[in-house]
């Protein structure tokens, strides 16, 4: 489970996090966004394949987004979140999980 700073309190402002998760070889990485609540386009929670921040995108977010799964395309990736000066809101919580490539979730 990935969850952001201080949740379920707000995040605190000018944040840069990064987060690298790996997965066994022949594995890939299931993301479920449990609850999500970001700045509209101030703050960014992006996700990408592999373990250099901004190559492979996957995936980015801001504001409140509906709930989704997002699966990797490796077993290593990389997450980023980084907020503004101004606004700090709840955050995120992110469940993530393995799976073989026979979609077997381990």
């Amino acid at each position: 489970m990935l969850i952001s700073p201080n949740f379920p309190d707000a995040y605190t402002n000018r944040l840069d996090c990064l987060w690298i998760a790996m997965a066994p070889q022949g594995f890939s990485v299931l993301f479920n966004l449990r609850k999500f609540k970001l700045e509209d386009e101030r703050a960014i929670f992006s996700i990408g394949d592999g373990i250099e921040p901004g190559s492979n995108l996957i995936l980015a977010r801001s504001g409140t987004t509906k709930l989704r799964t997002v699966y990797s395309r490796s077993n290593q990736i990389w997450m980023t979140l980084v907020t503004s000066e101004t606004i700090a809101l709840r955050g995120f919580v992110i469940y993530l999980e393995q799976f073989n490539q026979t979609g077997m979730v381990e």
